[in-house]
Parts: structure tokens; C-alpha cells; sequence
């Protein structure tokens, strides 16, 4: 489901899980949530921090204002240490952590119940949700012992 066309553009790529990206001098920022509102906040609130950052107008050497490095990386949740680029994983390194086969791993990646989304045909995983689908089975399989 689209909100909008272009960049900036915020869409839902699995039920309850929206995104939003923003190419900006060669380089793609993602912003995920859980809502179109979580996921339309930090997006603003990283265009406010681009408007600060670009060059100041008047002539006066501010030499803060363009300098984009300074700018936090992108994240997830409500940790601001959680870095979204380095958090994507490839179904091959889905298939290492799991130690299983490759035909096992697409098919993980294609069930419902697993955090995965495409890009440009890809899958791809968030490492921080593939650890907490792990800790989730984890959890299912203690309730369903309980009950043997």
C-alpha cells in the first residue's frame, strides 16, 4: 500500500510494517515503523535536520550547515543506536545464521510469518527482526513443551 509517489514516498511492505526512503547525494536513507504516522515522524524529522544542514545563504561561512556527515545514520525502533544500514542482511547470510540449507532460507523469507520485504527483486532482512523471530520460535516452542 503507496501513501505517496517519489521520494520520500512511505509504503507498507507487509501487514502493520511501512517504510520510507530518501536518496540524498548518492546515498539511501530507510525509515521503518510499525505505523504510517512512526514511519512519517522520523521522516520529517530527518528532511528538518537536511534543511538545517544545507548551506547558509546569507554568505557567512557556517561551515556546520554543510557538512551532511555530521548527520545521524537513519534508524529503527526508538533506539537511535540502531543504524538501519548496517541492520539489512541477504537471504545468504540468513542461511549462515541459521545454519540452514538455500532452498530453506527462500523459503523462510517467503513465508508470512518471517520479516523479510524486496528490494528490486531481493529479499532482504532486518537483522534486529530476524533476532527477534528467532527469540519468538524460541518462546513458541518452550509454550508448546509445556503442553507435551
Amino acid at each position: 500500500m503507496k501513501r505517496s509517489q517519489g521520494e520520500g514516498s512511505i509504503k507498507e511492505y507487509k501487514p502493520g510494517k511501512w517504510y520510507a526512503r530518501i536518496r540524498k547525494d548518492g546515498k539511501e536513507y530507510n525509515f521503518y515503523g510499525s505505523s504510517e504516522a512512526e514511519v512519517t515522524e522520523k521522516l520529517e524529522a530527518f528532511k528538518d535536520t537536511l534543511k538545517q544542514k544545507e548551506p547558509s545563504l546569507s554568505g557567512e561561512d557556517d561551515s556546520q550547515s554543510n557538512c551532511l556527515a555530521e548527520m545521524p545514520p537513519p534508524t529503527i525502533g526508538d533506539s537511535p543506536s540502531e543504524n538501519v544500514m548496517s541492520d539489512v542482511i541477504t537471504v545468504q547470510e540468513v542461511q549462515k545464521i541459521l545454519k540452514i540449507g538455500k532452498d530453506a532460507a527462500y523459503a523462510l523469507v517467503r513465508s508470512d510469518d518471517f520479516p523479510s520485504f524486496k528490494i528490486g527483486g531481493q529479499y532482504r532482512v532486518l537483522s534486529s527482526q530476524l533476532n527477534d523471530w528467532i527469540l519468538e520460535q524460541i518462546s513458541k516452542k518452550k509454550e508448546r513443551d509445556k503442553w507435551k
